[in-house]
């Protein structure tokens, strides 16, 4: 069976975070008129301690894992790839068992610590989440290794749908005895989830029979692998975590600069003159803000995940021109998605928030409007990260972000304790956290590999594309209002904003074609199905 190439990767995964986080829009509403804004509050102070966690016990070893095991099939050592799982795994359990207990008998007081008591019990019933997902990273990083990534697809929209109509459950359940409780019982479909991916892997991994064909070959490879001597198990958990703790200092400073910001942004509110039931609704709405911006996210978040195997492979063979080539096709990707996610959020921030959230919990949309430009700060440092980690200078990465995490802990907690711009202030504070990292890790790609494209002039033709896009959306928003204005029916609202947003895609990637952002070069990095719709003169005058 043949390796999947880093496009099809790319849009296996795309696809899937794309569905996860329409689902995860469609689910925001539905537990804000649940728990209503105070209680959503609550539940997300609650997943801000888990994400710490969380981080803390998976995001590295699943890269470790996956970088690992790209690293043997790059050199076809087939015996340790197992044998890297297999350790991998070990470590994971015992990782993820403890990080659950910890999270168990830390929830009290850490719930007091960030100003958020009410949060406890929610923090209590994801402690069990921390284990699960230990071990559903051990697998994702197998099958992310071996560049098979339809499976990792495949789990995280059936992980997504059990979370969501199981914690809708819960949470209408348990409301009517408090708040707490009903803002703790929607984190329950969380661990629910992470266990029925196992499973998912787990049977996929057995049908496939992946572990058992390494001796001859692995599947998803275009190569023979050939028996070398294994690696001890002293060296594969010594390059773990080689790879893994800067990769979890690098993720932790995020999220402890996210819970440090959650008690920061809530105590600058009282500092304003708000009451603590408004800061928690304050805090609701970025988190509202939070859930939208990362849907764009999702796709680069999975074009970084498809990228890593091919960029070590590049690296461990010292393949310059090739690495150039994908590190260009990364870049050139990432901002033709951010750049017109950021303007369309922007032009349809009201609407968007009106659809989503209703009248009664739209407030909060100026956010969205003036926060819209962090998505292309952060796809950036997304690739930039990607970049740096297959080069293997984790430690740069870390210290670029403990920068920017710094510099947004400053910003709000002189900001958001201004009366007249609040919570507004976080955004601010996000943003320059982002665009400072962003620059520094520029400079240290050009450094270390002499690469010189991170420049601007990547980001012209998708941003011309993307004014253009504007003016269009703009005009028949405009127009579509005055048709149905005095029809009120919520299908009318979707069905209208829908033909909004796919015709400003439309106008998006005719101007994009035009303008001949992608040419023949990056074509190598789409999968040759896609390739074939594509009509024979577009091709021969656009992608030469």
């Amino acid at each position: 069976m043949k390796e999947q190439s880093t496009g099809r990767s790319f849009i296996s995964l795309s696809f899937a975070s794309i569905l996860v986080k329409i689902m995860s829009l469609l689910y925001v509403p539905i537990i804000i008129r649940i728990l209503g804004d105070e209680g959503y509050g609550i539940y997300l102070a609650s997943y801000d301690i888990f994400s710490l966690i969380y981080v803390i016990t998976n995001s590295g070893m699943q890269i470790a894992i996956a970088k690992q095991v790209a690293e043997f099939v790059a050199i076809n050592e087939s015996q340790n790839i197992l044998k890297a799982f297999q350790i991998g795994n070990r470590i994971l359990f015992i990782i993820g068992f403890v990080g659950s207990i910890v999270l168990f008998l830390i929830a009290k007081p850490i719930s007091s610590l960030i100003g958020s008591e009410r949060a406890y019990l929610g923090i209590l019933f994801l402690s069990p989440t921390i284990f699960f997902t230990s071990i559903l990273a051990g697998y994702r990083g197998l099958f992310q290794g071996i560049s098979n990534m339809t499976p990792i697809a495949l789990s995280q929209v059936l992980e997504q749908i059990c979370n969501i109509f199981i914690s809708i459950f819960c949470a209408s359940m348990l409301v009517n005895n408090s708040l707490e409780l009903g803002a703790a019982g929607g984190t329950v479909g969380t661990t629910v989830g992470a266990i029925i991916a196992i499973i998912f892997l787990c049977m996929t991994m057995r049908k496939q029979r992946i572990l058992y064909n390494l001796n001859i070959s692995v599947p998803y490879l275009n190569c023979e692998l050939e028996r070398r001597e294994s690696d001890s198990t002293k060296d594969i958990i010594f390059t773990f975590f080689k790879y893994g703790i800067p990769v979890i200092l690098t993720s932790g400073i995020q999220y402890v600069g996210a819970v440090i910001d959650l008690a920061l942004v809530k105590n600058r509110l009282m500092f304003a003159g708000f009451d603590y039931s408004t800061g928690d609704i304050l805090y609701g709405l970025l988190g509202k803000y939070k859930t939208l911006i990362y849907v764009p996210l999702a796709i680069i978040a999975a074009l970084s995940a498809a990228v890593i195997p091919s960029l070590v492979k590049s690296v461990v063979l010292k393949d310059r021109n090739n690495l150039f080539k994908k590190i260009r096709f990364a870049l050139k990707t990432s901002l033709s998605i951010s750049i017109p996610s950021c303007v369309g959020l922007a032009l349809l921030s009201r609407p968007i928030y009106l659809i989503l959230f209703s009248a009664e919990y739209s407030s909060g949309y100026t956010l969205m409007l003036y926060g819209s430009s962090l998505v292309v700060f952060m796809s950036i440092v997304q690739i930039q990260t990607t970049i740096l980690q297959g080069l293997n200078k984790f430690y740069s990465v870390f210290t670029s972000l403990f920068i920017g995490v710094l510099l947004k802990l400053l910003s709000n907690y002189f900001l958001v304790g201004i009366p007249s711009i609040n919570i507004n202030g976080a955004i601010i504070g996000s943003i320059v956290g982002f665009l400072v990292p962003m620059i520094i890790n520029g400079i240290l790609i050009k450094k270390y590999i002499g690469f010189k494209g991170m420049g601007l002039i990547n980001s012209i033709k998708p941003f011309i594309s993307s004014i253009v896009m504007g003016i269009f959306i703009i005009i028949f928003y405009k127009f579509n209002s005055f048709l149905f204005m005095n029809n009120n029916s919520i299908i009318i609202k979707y069905l209208t904003f829908g033909l909004v947003v796919i015709f400003g895609c439309i106008v998006y990637f005719v101007f994009i074609v035009v303008l001949r952002y992608f040419n023949k070069e990056d074509l190598e990095f789409i999968p040759s199905s896609i390739i074939r719709i594509i009509p024979k003169k577009i091709m021969s005058k656009f992608f030469n």
